[in-house]
């Protein structure tokens, strides 16, 4: 049986939350745009009860919530309909947050590991005792770089200022998070062509065409808000064309007027086809590429050597489609032409992004209605009046000159370029810098490529420190866990640099932290001044930190009270680049990258297919899917979102199903050169058929980054590739009679 991908979805039941109704948004996008887009209240409030308005962080959506505490306790949430960019909704996760908050598996009292491997409790005094010894002696025999602190997704402002401040105060320039992870090769990309500092979004509303390259919006909300799929639709109503360019057949793909499911890694050789075709058939804007961009003699020239036949034949989509597009670009303006997860995380992720840039600029959809727009963020400042800088660079610093941070290369700095030695105990310690970790919100031991050697890395420390709500992957191998809290629970900073125009709010607690759980940035207070540093301990509350905050960044006049509702600062004023000039020397969008030569990278982007099938790895990977239920590794341990999707599939299409003689539900084998994992079959129809697609952030025996290595990844951002894997399928053999 052939069944469309999606979610594995039941009918969402009645009675989510005891006193909650709930309506299903419109339209249906079939298990990935599942929500429930308010939450309202059908009960009489008591005297006790309470609405107090917060920021979700189940993702970086950032939607307004409003908390219904009765007798210090959240009863439900619902949308703020007060914020600009989430409207009223939420989705599931931001719905079923209480369940978070009050999971029976949260973490509550710190513990320590003993020597046989068991945790036991440990009070907070004794933990961050014993803790700031270890980490003197460790600076003290290895130096001040041996420590590296590494924060996930559901880390934000407040936290990352004390974890910023702590590090300068211990010595080390080694924090590592999410941005090489997921954002930094777009980042290096756009900025090498339209400067810093910039944050780009679509401007889809207002697009007569709209081109969304390797993104799913409908479950991953990109341009971080929450309803960017209902105004891609709203555009599509009004007579938008809706093209996309992924080789999995998801929600947004089915919904398109194109779907072109081109091979994995084939990214760079399509955008370089339609770039050839838009200059050399004078699709290109003329006028606009005269006024506004520099490079284009060099562009035209790199372009005549793009062989399109052969583009054609490595993409798998055909001339005639490649041919279309290019024409659509070229008569269809303003358009939105956006790329997200699904071109970054390549060997090649800069270059993608780069030459979807060109795309941008050649046809004059930059800084315009209805195309690539900008937003200019308020330069705030997190110092907290530490202006002291390490002395050292971070670890990755000199191979990634580019890179703000290198969490992928984080195993290589433990274990050292000889994978670790065995220690006068019998275990492995690392040769690397880094020898002491600590890791707020963060997974590695999942989320990194090669889990193997991930854990190895990990093992081998001399010390490692875990801040989560839950008992990790990560946290089971930790020396120290210390039980950190929700968003419920403590207060935070939002600013919505990719949002329409920059809106800004302080979340303040709404409950009290469940047992003695504490807000990450309080720790780090406490462990500073146990390490004889007190000045991050002057802080009472996150007023306290906003207020130092605005007024080191020469915004005085604001009132962290006054922000608990949000304000929009400044709306986005398109055209503002075109008549100023763009963040580069010439103030002219660079067609050719200027840094990149000297990096030993071209200057303009060469058509390689980012993934090198042979005989025995005939097929493409991808892993990384989304889903509406879950953000990365997060929440599958919350039985109402677990049944949204029980278990993880890999996805093929149906002609390569048939070819192998594979039914739904089939147990198949995943194997690449570096290992293999047993999943059961999904067959997707529209799908690119020499693709396995599978669904990323599982644990255990389901972890897609088992087949990942370490040693591919972006030359210039350090961004793994997570996708374009050489990859075959084995069919486990029946028993033997």
């Amino acid at each position: 049986m052939v069944r469309e991908p999606r979610e594995i979805l039941p009918a969402v039941a009645r009675g989510l939350f005891p006193h909650a109704r709930l309506r299903r948004s419109v339209p249906d996008t079939r298990g990935e745009r599942h929500r429930h887009d308010r939450c309202r209240e059908t009960t009489v409030s008591s005297p006790t009860t309470a609405r107090m308005p917060t920021t979700c962080q189940g993702c970086l959506c950032d939607c307004g919530l409003i908390a219904v505490v009765e007798q210090g306790r959240v009863v439900r949430v619902e949308g703020d309909p007060a914020n600009p960019q989430s409207r009223g909704g939420m989705c599931i996760r931001g719905a079923t947050s209480p369940d978070l908050l009050y999971a029976p598996d949260r973490l509550t009292r710190p513990l320590r590991r003993g020597r046989n491997g068991s945790f036991a409790e440990i009070s907070w005094d004794r933990a961050l005792e014993e803790i700031a010894e270890r980490l003197l002696g460790l600076r003290e025999e290895f130096g001040p770089e041996s420590l590296c602190l590494n924060y996930g997704r559901a880390s934000r402002f407040i936290d990352r200022a004390f974890m910023t401040g702590f590090a300068r105060l211990f010595g080390t320039p080694n924090v590592t998070g999410v941005w090489s992870l997921c954002v930094g090769a777009k980042v290096v990309g756009y900025r090498e062509t339209f400067g810093p500092p910039l944050f780009p979004w679509c401007d889809f509303r207002n697009a007569r065409l709209i081109l969304l390259w390797g993104s799913n919006p409908a479950a991953s909300h990109m341009n971080r808000y929450f309803r960017v799929y209902d105004d891609i639709l709203a555009a599509k109503k009004a007579g938008a064309k809706l093209v996309v360019v992924d080789p999995r057949a998801h929600t947004v793909a089915r919904a398109a007027d194109v779907h072109l499911a081109l091979n994995p890694g084939t990214d760079l050789p399509l955008a370089l086809a339609l770039l050839r075709i838009l200059v050399e058939e004078g699709g290109y804007d003329e006028t606009f590429v005269a006024r506004h961009t520099e490079g284009f003699a060099g562009l035209r020239q790199h372009l005549a050597h793009v062989d399109l036949d052969g583009a054609a034949a490595v993409t798998g989509i055909g001339l005639d489609a490649i041919r279309e597009l290019a024409h659509d670009l070229a008569t269809l303006k303003p358009a939105s032409i956006d790329r997200r997860e699904g071109t970054i995380h390549l060997t090649t992720g800069t270059q993608v992004s780069r030459a979807v840039a060109l795309l941008n600029a050649v046809t004059g959809n930059v800084d315009v209605s209805g195309g690539l727009t900008f937003n200019s963020v308020h330069p705030w400042d997190w110092s907290l009046g530490i202006k002291a800088r390490p002395a050292s660079k971070p670890f990755w610093a000199e191979e990634f000159p580019l890179a703000l941070d290198a969490s992928g290369k984080l195993p290589e700095a433990i274990l050292g370029k000889e994978d670790g030695r065995d220690g006068p105990d019998g275990g492995t310690h690392g040769d690397g810098v880094v020898k002491a970790l600590v890791c707020v919100a963060s997974n590695p031991a999942s989320m990194l490529p090669d889990t193997k050697r991930s854990r190895r890395a990990l093992e081998s420390l001399d010390l490692l420190i875990v801040d989560d709500l839950f008992m990790t992957e990560t946290a089971r191998l930790a020396d120290y866990v210390l039980p950190g809290v929700t968003f419920f629970e403590k207060g935070e900073f939002e600013t919505g640099p990719f949002k329409m125009g920059e809106w800004v709010k302080l979340s303040r607690p709404v409950v009290a932290p469940l047992g003695e759980a504490r807000a990450e940035w309080r720790v780090f207070a406490e462990l500073a001044a146990r390490l004889g540093h007190p000045e991050l301990s002057a802080f009472a509350d996150e007023a306290a930190v906003m207020r130092r905050v605005f007024v080191d960044s020469g915004r005085p006049e604001l009132e962290p009270e006054e922000l608990a509702a949000g304000r929009l600062l400044g709306p986005v004023r398109q055209g503002d680049l075109l008549r100023k000039g763009f963040n580069t020397p010439s103030g002219k969008i660079r067609l050719g990258a200027h840094r990149f030569p000297d990096l030993g990278v071209t200057a303009y982007p060469e058509p390689v297919d980012a993934c090198p099938v042979s005989e025995g790895y005939p097929l493409r990977l991808i892993t990384g899917a989304r889903v509406s239920a879950y953000t990365h590794s997060q929440h599958r341990n919350i039985p109402r979102l677990r049944r949204r999707c029980p278990e993880p599939v890999a996805e093929l299409a149906p002609e390569l199903a048939a070819t192998l003689e594979l039914a739904e539900g089939d147990t198949i084998q995943v194997e690449t050169a570096l290992g293999a994992v047993a999943l059961p079959v999904s067959i997707a129809a529209g799908m690119n058929p020499n693709t396995v697609s599978i669904l990323h952030g599982w644990g255990g025996k389901y972890n897609s980054n088992r087949l990942i290595s370490l040693d591919r990844y972006d030359p210039l951002s350090a961004t793994p590739a997570y996708k374009a894997v050489p990859c075959r399928i084995v069919k486990p053999q029946p028993p033997a009679a």
